[in-house]
């Protein structure tokens, strides 16, 4: 929750940092808390490519915070 928690303060799309935050907001997304947005950049110099990941509070996450807390 405590991710959850950090996306709902950001009030915006928030750039989930590691695998952990983002297997983390995957099963926030599944649960309908989240929605989730990912953007593929490609290296054009190799075949390095990297994904940046963000998530955004639905009115279901804030609800289950609300939930969570009261």
């Amino acid at each position: 929750m405590q991710l959850l928690r950090r996306i709902a303060a950001a009030n915006r799309l928030t750039e989930l940092i590691g695998t952990t935050e983002v297997k983390r907001a995957d099963e926030y997304e599944r649960k309908g808390w989240v929605a989730i947005r990912r953007t593929r950049m490609v290296n054009s110099g190799g075949p390095d490519s990297f994904q940046t990941v963000y998530a955004q509070i639905t009115e279901s996450g804030r609800e289950a915070l609300r939930g969570r807390s009261g």
